[in-house]
C-alpha cells in the first residue's frame, strides 16, 4: 500500500452523558397507567421493574434474569449472575426495593416473569400514551445512583 486508507476518516464524536433524572410525579403516573396492585399480566410488570431499576441501578436484562434464588432479603442484595460485561456481582436492596419485591407474587421462579423486550415496548408506549418526554429506560441506572448519592450524603 501507498498509503493509509484511513488517513482521511474521522472518529465518530463522543455521545453526550445524559442527566435525565426521573421525576416523582412521572413515576406517580406510570404507577397509575398500570394499576397499583400486584402484577398478574405483562404489562402490570412495567411499573415494577422501572421502580426497581431507580433503586438499584441494575439494567433491564439483568432485572428480567434474576430468580427468588438470587434475592437475598436479610441481607439486602440481590446476586446478578452475569452482567452486561460478563461478570457477577452483588447489587443492593435499598428499603423501598426490598418492599417492592415482598409485594410481589411468588407463583414463578423469576422474580420478574416478563420478555426484556415486550416490557420496554410496554414501558416506550406508556411515555408514549402519558406524554412523558425523553425519558430512556437505561436513565433508571443514573436516577439510582443518584439517589444513593443523596443517602450517602444525609449519613455523613
Amino acid at each position: 500500500m501507498r498509503h493509509n486508507p484511513m488517513r482521511n476518516i474521522d472518529k465518530p464524536p463522543k455521545g453526550k452523558h445524559r442527566r435525565r433524572r426521573v421525576d416523582d410525579k412521572e413515576l406517580a403516573r406510570l404507577w397509575n397507567h398500570f394499576g397499583l396492585s400486584a402484577p398478574t399480566l405483562l404489562r402490570h410488570y412495567v411499573p415494577w421493574v422501572f421502580e426497581f431499576a431507580c433503586e438499584t441501578g441494575m439494567r433491564l436484562g439483568e432485572i428480567t434474569r434474576l430468580t427468588w434464588d438470587d434475592i437475598h432479603i436479610k441481607e439486602r442484595w440481590a446476586f446478578v449472575a452475569k452482567s452486561k460485561n460478563g461478570d457477577e456481582r452483588h447489587a443492593l436492596l435499598t428499603t423501598r426495593a426490598v418492599e417492592l419485591l415482598s409485594l410481589l407474587p411468588k407463583s414463578n421462579t423469576r422474580v420478574f416473569p416478563v420478555n426484556v423486550n415486550s416490557l420496554g415496548t410496554e414501558f416506550r408506549e406508556a411515555l408514549k400514551t402519558l406524554g412523558i418526554t425523553n425519558l430512556h429506560f437505561h436513565d433508571s441506572r443514573h436516577e439510582a445512583c443518584s439517589r444513593l448519592d443523596r443517602k450517602s450524603t444525609r449519613l455523613n
